[in-house]
């Protein structure tokens, strides 16, 4: 049964989904007192976790007890988003406005909207166990509803407009930056003496971001490759001998800096214990 938005006086908002951009989204949603706010968790466990951190917050279980003219804010999976924006334009419970939180999904994946459809895309990486400042975070939005962005100014005044082709432009820089990085970490984290943990590398990790960040990263670049330094990366193509998509990527990274640079073939080391 679907309530009353108008008994409280204020404006209902739904969250729909209970995953980590969920979870970090809900504090930032619950601190302002401006709305009625309800979150859509179908995994029991879940229930049971959002209800003992967010009692203010109300729980339901299906897309059918949204009110009648509510918000929505769609943190769900990208692939989700086509099929859970045509299951509540088949509802008939006419939103206030519509969101989706993807960067690579365009605005028109809520076309049926119409104008009541928009994005909140969020350039962080979220986690459950590391809380977000959402005033460190850049929001990057797109629409035109003056509900929605009343509502997106008490989470970020901060926001800029983006529109769906540079939001998925943005979206590829940030997997460059961000995923491909803690890809390369895990990488690094395997290739260390036993005995050393992926902390020894901090000092080195967090200068060279910091120097990429002021300088440029063409200026920041050092390293062997850099330098063209064909024997020393010769010696430590040896130890990837027997790992080769790991020899085949540090080739790749290597002319990615320094395209001049040919390494001579390698016969495989039946001896590496790597």
């Amino acid at each position: 049964m679907r309530r009353d938005m108008g008994r409280s006086g204020r404006p209902a908002v739904v969250l729909v989904g209970a995953g980590n951009l969920a979870w970090s989204l809900l504090p930032a949603m619950a601190f302002n007192h401006s709305y009625r706010l309800s979150i859509l968790v179908r995994n029991e466990e879940k229930v049971e976790i959002f209800r003992d951190c967010f009692p203010d917050v109300q729980i339901i279980r299906s897309l059918s007890e949204i009110e009648v003219n509510a918000g929505i804010l769609l943190a769900v999976p990208d692939d989700d988003l086509p099929g859970v924006a045509a299951a509540i334009d088949s509802l008939a419970i006419s939103p206030s406005w519509i969101a989706h939180c993807s960067g690579s999904q365009p605005l028109e994946v809520l076309s049926a909207f119409g104008s009541r459809a928009a994005v909140l895309y969020p350039l962080q990486t979220f986690t459950r166990l590391n809380p977000i400042l959402w005033s460190d975070v850049p929001v990057f939005a797109e629409g035109s509803n003056s509900d929605f962005f009343d509502f997106l100014k008490k989470i970020s005044p901060k926001y800029h407009h983006l529109s769906s082709a540079d939001r998925l432009r943005l979206h590829l820089a940030a997997v460059w930056a961000s995923n491909f990085t803690n890809a390369l970490l895990g990488v690094a984290a395997g290739q260390l003496p036993e005995g050393l943990e992926l902390n020894v590398l901090e000092p080195l990790i967090m200068s060279q971001v910091r120097k990429a960040l002021t300088l440029g990263p063409a200026v920041a670049q050092t390293g062997p490759a850099r330098r063209q330094d064909v024997a020393t990366l010769t010696r430590h193509l040896d130890l990837l001998r027997n790992q080769p998509p790991l020899s085949d990527l540090y080739r790749k990274l290597s002319q990615l800096i320094s395209p001049e640079i040919h390494f001579p073939a390698q016969e495989p080391n039946e001896g590496s214990d790597r």
